[in-house]
């Protein structure tokens, strides 16, 4: 196939978000699913689709997937080889009570044609947000954020 005869990347794509276009292939075999915009013939059905569709990423590094196994929603971050490394550190961390990184579900490598690799990690609530049903669910919130301000030396707010 020729490049004139490939299909042309979603208009609502932008540039850094082409990664995940040319990665989807190993992301649907390790099982997760990209959001629909990334599918070649997403037509947005209204203006809200279409706004939500360009609406601004936080980080063209991170992206929110669907897990097919389960329809668990989890979060992807491209890491770069020179973050790799520590990645794979934290991966083996133990199962501690005084461990409060984030626990990686699943590390893929990407194909040939792009560097690095991909993370997926949980996807969680925003930590300025929480949503606490219970007074002890706050103190343990609060406990444990003075717990990783003590142990990094830096004040927690």
């Amino acid at each position: 196939m020729s490049w004139w005869d490939e299909p042309k990347p979603s208009p609502y794509l932008s540039p850094s978000e082409r990664f995940w276009l040319n990665v989807k292939p190993v992301l649907l075999e390790a099982g997760y699913r990209l959001p629909a915009k990334y599918d070649l013939a997403w037509q947005p059905k209204s203006r809200a689709d279409r706004r939500a569709a360009k609406a601004f990423k936080p980080r063209a590094s991170l992206i929110g997937l669907t897990r097919t196994t389960d329809n668990a929603q989890v979060m992807a971050k491209h890491v770069q080889d020179c973050e790799e490394a520590m990645v794979r550190h934290v991966a083996r961390l133990p199962e501690s009570p005084r461990n409060h990184c984030t626990p990686i579900l699943d590390l893929i490598a990407t194909p040939d044609n792009e560097d690095g690799s991909i993370m997926v990690m949980p996807l969680f609530l925003p930590a300025h947000q929480p949503i606490f049903e219970t007074v002890g669910e706050l103190l343990e919130f609060f406990r444990q954020m003075f717990e990783v301000g003590r142990q990094a030396n830096v004040p927690v707010y």
